[in-house]
Formats: structure tokens, C-alpha cells, sequence
């Protein structure tokens, strides 16, 4: 599914960044941020309540809906208060209108149908797959025709409340459940969504923090080629690992010893979180000048050192957010929130000091420390608790990096190489990329452990084909 949603987003991205203007992106990006800043504070994921209790009933589906509701009514107060704030901090006063017409869609989405849930809990994913990839074409379509129509920052602007309500009609359309607005429950909901706005606010200044910096010091076109760059560098990385949280939470919620059943689904899929991580995040460092050029184009060259740069950042950053549920497994959603609020108070100053000189390249740079330390910090707790030993991290981990190491040597070094055509020369990166990493992965995993894990899987399948050929 997230491959497929994946692939959609980045042509989404592409497609409108061929028809509007970085400056556009730029004042996009500071609305933005504003808006989620202010529905993170509040939100509190009701859904991972419901999804990760054990034998919920009406009244849990009803309280978590009308909380919902609750939220996004306050939302978008708040945001309407804070706009002239932000606008002024900002210096752009075409912020207002957009901050008021942004408004509107955390009022309108706080109504999806919290019913939808239901799809993670029975790990009914061929339902969960038609409704986020319907979902996500309808937004994509939303989006486009407001791009074509109106050809600049206000169709990304409106194409959200507008989303919204499309949402809002697909979750009732797709869920038979019916809410009703009831508070009875609330406060059960609340105990364990309160950690979770900490931790969301924190991660969102984790993903957002440079860029929250950027537009306080720096202008809208300018803002603009870093947010793009930022978004489309991390795409890959972030699409094919979120899904976890999906997945892991309604999967262990009836286990009774959870603690051990997480410990063995550790151990078997960490190897798979790193080297999809690495792979992702060294190969969007590889194609970073010819993926930029090719798809975006000429007028987004001053995006490529910012993209290399976060797409390093993706590697160490992959792997913490693949550890992330774990911790919401367990219990340990207060641990993983000051871990992530840790990163807030370390790092934010950081990213105003750095933006202050305007030095974006630079402030891509720290984006690096700042996943090294949410790497570093979210690995001691599963290395001191058991639920992990250190030789099976390296075990998981010295595979993915020969493989990154070979990877990188490949690329560069047909990168040296001339060709005719730009869209050669990025599919050529791409395939002697993919099947350098694949072949040192393999190859490796064979000779030296042989233990089950991805690279059997992935073996398997390429001994099947090659039985086929001779047959």
C-alpha cells in the first residue's frame, strides 16, 4: 500500500512544483507549519487509543469521536488567534488569508469516521489499502485541479479544507459504524493521548523545526527550495516505515506477554528497518543532481545541496522512527515523548542560531546531529531492557552498511560517466544503485549468516526466477 501511496505523493510533488513558483511552496510551508504546530498540541491520535485497546465498545468509538470533534473545533480557534502572532513573526502579511482558509480543515477532517479503525484492528489491509489509496488520489486530484485553475499559492491552500471534506465522506462511505457524539469516555482517551501530543509536537518540530527556522529568517522562495527539497528527499524513507505504526500497534494488542512477542518481532524485522533506511536515504543522496533536474527542473537547481543533505539525515532518522512503536507496544509512550521533546529543546535553538546566518546548507547539516541523537537515544532503552542485545543489533546492522558502502562506490563511480540523456543518466544511477546494494546484501547475508530474516525472503524469491529461466 505505502509504496503505491508513496509513488503517488512524490509525482504529486513533482507535478506541482512544474506548475507553481518556489515562493509559492515558501508561503505554503509557513501556514503550514503553523497549522500543524497547533493541531499537534491538541490532537492527542485518538485513533491509536481505540487501535491499540484491547476489547473497545461503542462508548470507546463515540468518546474517541466526539474528543475528535472537540479538537478540531478548538484547532481552529486557536489557529485564527495565533495568525496576526505568526504573521508578524513571519514579516508576510499575505499569511493571513491563508492561515484563515487553513483553518477550516482540521474543523472538517475531526469528523472522518472513527469507525475506519477498525480496518488496522482486524488487519483487514485490502480494505485499509482501497481506503487510503482512494484517499489519496482523491486529495492529489483536489490538489491539481486547483493548480491548474488557479496557478498559485492559494489552490494548495484551499485544496486542504477541501481534502478534508472528501476524507470526511470516503471514512463514511467505506465504514459501516456510525458515531454519536458522547464524552463519556473521554478521559481514558485523554490519559494515554496526553504523552502523544507531547511526543507529535516534538517530532513535529523533530521533521519541521529547520524549516520553522528558515522562514523566520529567511524569505518565501528561499523557504520554498528547502521545504521541497526537505519533503521529497525524505519521501521514500518516511513511506516505507511509518507504515509500522499502522501495523504493530493493533497486531500486539491482544498478546498476553507482549513484552516477549515484542522482543522477537524486534529482533526479526531490525534488520529489514535498517536496510531500508539505509537504502533509501544513501540512494536519494546518490540521484540528489539528476533527480532534481530531471523532475522538478531548472528552476530548482538551488534544492540539491539541501537534498543531499537530508536525504543523510533520512538514514539515522529511518531507523529511529522504525523503533517508534515499540515503545506504543509497551507502554513506554512517556519514554519515547521526552526522548523526542529532548530533541525539541536540543535542536531548535540550534536551527534559529544557524538560520539566523542564513546558512541553509548549513541548517540541512544539523538535520544529521538531529537524527543521530534520536537514533542514539531511542536505541538505549531496548539495548538496557533486553528487549534487544547488542550483538544482534550489529547483526542487523553490518550487512545494510557493506551494502551502502558498496552502493555509494558503484554510483559515483558510474556517475563519472557522461550520458546522453538525463533520464538515462537517472535511471542509470538508479538501477546500478539498487542492484549494487541488493547483490553486497545478498551476497553477504549468504556467506556470513544465513539466519531467516528479509534477505531470505528476498533470496528466495530471486532463486525462483532464476529456476524459471533454465526451465
Amino acid at each position: 500500500m505505502r509504496w503505491t501511496i508513496r509513488i503517488l505523493g512524490m509525482f504529486n510533488v513533482v507535478i506541482l512544483a512544474r506548475l507553481l513558483a518556489p515562493e509559492d511552496f515558501g508561503l505554503i510551508a509557513m501556514s503550514s507549519i503553523v497549522i500543524g504546530l497547533v493541531t499537534t498540541l491538541t490532537d492527542g491520535s485518538v485513533d491509536h487509543a481505540i487501535a491499540r485497546a484491547k476489547s473497545p465498545d461503542d462508548e470507546d468509538y463515540n468518546s474517541a469521536w466526539s474528543l475528535q470533534i472537540c479538537v478540531g473545533i478548538a484547532n481552529a480557534i486557536l489557529i485564527i488567534l495565533l495568525a496576526p502572532l505568526f504573521v508578524w513573526i513571519f514579516d508576510e502579511p499575505r499569511l493571513q488569508t491563508l492561515f484563515f482558509i487553513g483553518a477550516l480543515a482540521p474543523i472538517f477532517i475531526s469528523f472522518e469516521n472513527i469507525g475506519t479503525v477498525n480496518f488496522r484492528r482486524a488487519l483487514d489491509f485490502r480494505t485499509e489499502y482501497r481506503y487510503w489509496i482512494i484517499r489519496k488520489l482523491g486529495k492529489i486530484a483536489i490538489t491539481l485541479v486547483m493548480a491548474f485553475t488557479i496557478r498559485n499559492y492559494y489552490a494548495l491552500a484551499i485544496s486542504a479544507p477541501l481534502s478534508a471534506l472528501f476524507v470526511v465522506f470516503l471514512s463514511f462511505r467505506m465504514s459501516p459504524f456510525r458515531p454519536k457524539f458522547n464524552l463519556s469516555r473521554a478521559r481514558g482517551i485523554w490519559d494515554f493521548s496526553k504523552w502523544l501530543i507531547v511526543l507529535d509536537t516534538s517530532r513535529m518540530f523533530e521533521r519541521r523545526g529547520d524549516e520553522f527556522a528558515a522562514g523566520v529568517f529567511g524569505v518565501a522562495d528561499q523557504l520554498g527550495t528547502y521545504s521541497v527539497a526537505s519533503d521529497l528527499a525524505t519521501m521514500p524513507t518516511r513511506e516505507m516505515i511509518e507504515p509500522l505504526d499502522r501495523v504493530i500497534l493493533p497486531a500486539f494488542a491482544n498478546q498476553p506477554d507482549i513484552t516477549a512477542s515484542v522482543k522477537e518481532a524486534l529482533t526479526a524485522s531490525l534488520s529489514l528497518i535498517i536496510a531500508v533506511s539505509c537504502a533509501t536515504g544513501f540512494g536519494m543522496y546518490l540521484i540528489a543532481a539528476p533527480f532534481v533536474r530531471f523532475f522538478l527542473g531548472p528552476q530548482w537547481l538551488d534544492a540539491i545541496p539541501f537534498f543531499e543533505w537530508i536525504a543523510l539525515s533520512a538514514v539515522a532518522g529511518g531507523i529511529a522512527l522504525g523503533l517508534r512503536p515499540i515503545f506504543l507496544v509497551i507502554g513506554e509512550e512517556r519514554r519515547l515523548a521526552l526522548i523526542y521533546f529532548g530533541s525539541l529543546v536540543l535542536f531548535l535553538p540550534i536551527f534559529l542560531l544557524v538560520a539566523a546566518n542564513f546558512d541553509f546548507e548549513a541548517l540541512a547539516q544539523v538535520r544529521i546531529a538531529l537524527s543521530a541523537y534520536l537514533l542514539a537515544a531511542s536505541l538505549v532503552y531496548p539495548l538496557r531492557s533486553g528487549l534487544i542485545s547488542f550483538a544482534s543489533l550489529l547483526e542487523a546492522s553490518w550487512r545494510p552498511l557493506l551494502a551502502s558502502l558498496a552502493m555509494i562506490i558503484s554510483v559515483r563511480m558510474v556517475q563519472k560517466f557522461d550520458a546522453d540523456w538525463l533520464a538515462l543518466e537517472l535511471l542509470r544511477d538508479v538501477l546500478v544503485g539498487a542492484l549494487s546494494f541488493i547483490a553486497t546484501l545478498l551476497c553477504s547475508w549468504r556467506f556470513f549468516s544465513g539466519k531467516a530474516g528479509p534477505e531470505e525472503q528476498i533470496w528466495l524469491f530471486f532463486s525462483r526466477l532464476v529456476s524459471r529461466q533454465k526451465t
